[in-house]
């Protein structure tokens, strides 16, 4: 047999087990009673993932689509951000298979059938596999399941608590106050343009969890410049490398986290065989360890100090208890939480309760991974929004206004002020953008292989989950689900946001006000409804499904005392003076046992973030690409002129005056627009979390009242 034989052979014995599979699949689909439609590609598969960008284009170039519709759009990487909710209006239905040779994956925008899933772990358990890799410096909260899993949960989830979230409210308002400080200094008159509003996002995320986490306060730049290193460190200097480490402890966070991919995925062995000619991977992996290295030093640091203070309180007769005062960073919580400490009152009786320390060096990392990435992203995204839409910021600005009294971030009230935040239009910005960008846009879940079938009710019938089916909560398209959302008419005057997603209503468009209701009790933390700035929320719902789940509790379906004993936060997603959407349908932190632990922590410092950016500025689109700057320069020093002589009324008093740009200012900024939101609608892209990439949109900072822009949009 010569070798083109065999080749033939061994082709046609692959296509012929994958048609087997296939018909096994399909069988099962049948046999379940949902809506299915049938792939040739797996969307999982790694070689598809890595090809899909280059056969996918060719594809739909060389075949009709009929041959290749729906199916080729739901197995493209990102699809759910892609093509929004239009393969769910095309199908006619919010939940189906697709089903490959490689296996069945199960596609759900129903909110009753997402409720029904996150109540039932057991039943529905997350994907462990595809979370091994995060388990690079130990075991954690992520990458467990079952018994393990709860072991974690009781020791990890107690530290969020409103001592922690009280933490971040401070940290968060120092920290924003420094990045705005970076990007306002020295601005020439024209202000300047930052394409950095990604970056020093993440690096004010990775500030935030640095002290929430383990008590480092880390330094911005500017700071380092005006000579203010003393006033701000905590333990370490954060810049600097100490003798024995080969990094600093910023440098060695920021390498871990922009590498981490190659981290995870490149074995050590690689890197020493061709290390010399792969320099990204090295510094990776020093990272790796130098990350590992500070992190290692903190907790042994933590672990002596909480041990001497314990010995101090013995010698002077106090009564012992877990922290003496040392558990306000999450490292510290975890620490005395475990066990670890002897002859505190939470040291284990008996092993295998508590946290070993290389479980606590892996819940910090996941602590923060989950605390990082997620968060920047939604401040980002928050201001490139409220850049695209400049009456929009002006009513967030007049909120914060009322909220704060206009005192500055260093006399806002964390009891007071974050929840006036939390009932009004800051959280109304948060929410949108995390309806329209969640951190990630699936959430996966599973059934067992080896066990049975899984019964779930779909419309009103009982359908069957085969054994082995992976699982897609599809977050970011049960967002534009029209049952559950306030919506009205789409823009006119311009294409809609998505060419086939809800294309006859606003489900696609930025708008916060949907979330603001006109019937909030004035008795809630929220703030007074000025008239004129409210949409009323009547109009818009009149199109959305009325639901007896209107509360979103968090709470499980088969909820009992283990609620309580595993720490699940049940309280609601959103204030009650905002609209709260169904159970299961707005799902941006998951929902039920598996819940994002840092749900509040997140929304504390995206909401605080948020405040202290628009409290005294704005931001606006660069223009420089479509206008000379030298007449952005003009416009601004006469924006500048009318603000100085009384022109244009202050902010806060319910109408506002805004400089009006001429005509080709007004062209110059529509171009700007225009260019943004192609790059947001076409060039998002999922690593560990969905955000822009490889392209930039500038951004301009200006101190409220001397806005250029504002007039238009």
């Amino acid at each position: 047999m010569n070798l083109l034989s065999i080749f033939t052979l061994l082709f046609i014995s692959i296509i012929s087990h994958n048609f087997y599979l296939l018909h096994a699949n399909i069988r099962k689909a049948r046999k379940s009673g949902l809506t299915y439609i049938i792939s040739p590609v797996y969307p999982f598969s790694r070689i598809w993932l890595t090809l899909s960008s280059l056969v996918a284009p060719l594809l739909r170039k060389c075949l009709p689509a009929f041959v290749l519709e729906p199916w080729l759009s739901a197995v493209e990487p990102d699809s759910g951000y892609v093509h929004c909710y239009s393969i769910y209006e095309r199908l006619g239905a919010d939940t189906y298979l697709i089903v490959t040779p490689g296996g069945n994956v199960l596609y759900n925008v129903d909110a009753d059938v997402n409720a029904q899933i996150t109540s039932r772990r057991n039943d529905f358990p997350k994907p462990i596999a595809m979370y091994k890799s995060l388990s690079i410096y130990g075991r954690n909260v992520v990458a467990t399941e079952g018994h393990e899993w709860r072991r974690h949960r009781k020791i990890t989830a107690p530290p969020f608590n409103e001592k922690s979230n009280k933490l971040v409210w401070e940290e968060t308002l120092y920290q924003t106050g420094e990045m705005l400080k970076a990007w306002t200094k020295d601005a020439p008159a024209a202000g300047r343009s930052t394409t950095n509003v990604p970056h020093d996002t993440m690096r004010l995320s990775l500030h935030v969890i640095s002290r929430a986490g383990f008590d480092v306060q880390c330094q911005w730049p500017s700071e380092q410049e005006d000579g203010e290193k003393d006033k701000v460190q905590r333990g370490m200097d954060t810049n600097l490398v100490p003798e024995g480490y080969t990094m600093s402890y910023v440098e060695s966070m920021e390498g871990v986290l922009r590498d981490i991919i190659l981290i995870m995925l490149v074995p050590d062995w690689v890197v020493r065989a061709f290390g010399w000619r792969w320099k990204s991977v090295v510094r990776a992996k020093e990272a790796y360890v130098q990350w590992g290295k500070y992190t290692r030093s903190i907790y042994d640091s933590k672990k002596t100090a909480i041990i001497e203070s314990l010995e101090k309180a013995a010698q002077i007769g106090s009564r012992p208890s877990s922290s003496h005062g040392h558990d306000d960073d999450l490292m510290d919580a975890m620490i005395i939480g475990s066990g670890l400490i002897p002859k505190t009152p939470s040291n284990p009786s008996t092993l295998g309760t508590g946290l070993a320390e290389s479980e606590i060096m892996g819940n910090s990392f996941i602590f923060m991974v989950a605390g990082h990435e997620t968060t920047a992203n939604t401040i980002n995204h928050a201001i490139l929004y409220l850049a695209l839409n400049p009456s929009i910021q002006r009513h967030l600005q007049r909120d914060i206004d009322a909220a704060t009294g206009g005192k500055p971030p260093s006399e806002w009230d964390y009891d007071h002020t974050l929840m006036a935040f939390f009932g009004s239009m800051p959280a109304a910005v948060m929410n949108e953008v995390l309806r329209l960008i969640p951190p990630a846009i699936n959430i996966p879940k599973s059934t067992d292989p080896k066990g049975p079938e899984q019964p779930l009710k779909v419309d009103g019938k009982t359908c069957a989950v085969p054994p082995g089916t992976y699982i897609n909560l599809a977050a970011v398209n049960v967002h534009r689900n029209p049952k559950y959302w306030p919506h009205g008419p789409p823009r006119t005057g311009r294409p809609p946001v998505h060419p086939r997603s809800n294309t006859t209503n606003d489900l696609e468009e930025f708008k916060p006000e949907r979330w603001l209701r006109v019937d909030a009790p004035l008795s809630s933390p929220a703030l007074p409804h000025q008239n004129g700035h409210h949409t009323k929320i009547d109009s818009l719902t009149s199109n959305m499904e009325k639901s007896p789940f209107l509360t979103n509790t968090n709470a499980n379906a088969n909820s009992n005392d283990d609620d309580t004993s595993m720490n699940i936060d049940t309280a609601a997603d959103t204030a009650p003076s905002l609209f709260q959407p169904r159970r299961g349908a707005f799902i941006p932190f998951s929902e039920g046992y598996r819940a994002c632990l840092g749900r509040r922590f997140a929304q504390i410092e995206v909401l605080t973030a948020i405040a202290v950016l628009f409290a005294t500025h704005s931001v606006e689109l660069c223009v420089g690409e479509f206008v000379d700057e030298k007449e952005v320069g003009v416009w601004a020093a006469e924006a500048k002129e009318k603000a100085r002589s009384g022109d244009r009324d202050g902010y806060g008093e319910g109408t506002e005056s805004v400089y009006s740009v001429p005509e080709e200012g007004v062209k110059a900024w529509e171009r700007a627009r225009d260019a943004a939101e192609k790059k947001l609608r076409e060039s998002m892209r999922t690593v560990i979390t969905i955000q822009m990439r490889g392209v930039e949109v500038g951004l301009v900072w200006r101190k409220r009242g001397e806005e250029v822009f504002g007039s238009c949009g």
